[in-house]
């Protein structure tokens, strides 16, 4: 039983591993892709990139290494997802009200 228990915790660390190797490069991604526009599309990009910074620190937790001051992360994350959350929303409502070139 033991020995499957720690399969167990090993193969879920490595799956954790993996979808926050997934979300940051999505957001690295993103945040490519939308920095170069002007307005509300390149301040979304920000948000972008810091969401990536997050689950980079994510990352470097779960591999024993440095990671954010327990205060700093506490209010960070609280701050900017909503934040960034809602902007995509405008973002998107906004974006599906212009006309479509080419299309």
């Amino acid at each position: 039983m033991r020995a499957q228990i720690a399969t167990y915790d090993a193969l879920w660390d490595a799956m954790f591993l993996l979808l926050l190797l997934g979300f940051f490069v999505g957001n690295v991604l993103y945040g490519l892709a939308t920095v170069r526009e002007r307005g509300l599309t390149r301040v979304l990009g920000f948000f972008y990139f810091g969401a990536a910074f997050l689950t980079a620190a994510g990352i470097s937790g779960e591999l024993s290494g440095p990671t954010l001051p327990p205060l700093l992360s506490t209010w960070l994350y609280p701050l900017l997802q909503p934040a960034a959350r809602f902007l995509i929303g405008v973002w998107l409502w906004r974006t599906e009200d212009q006309p479509r070139h080419g299309v």
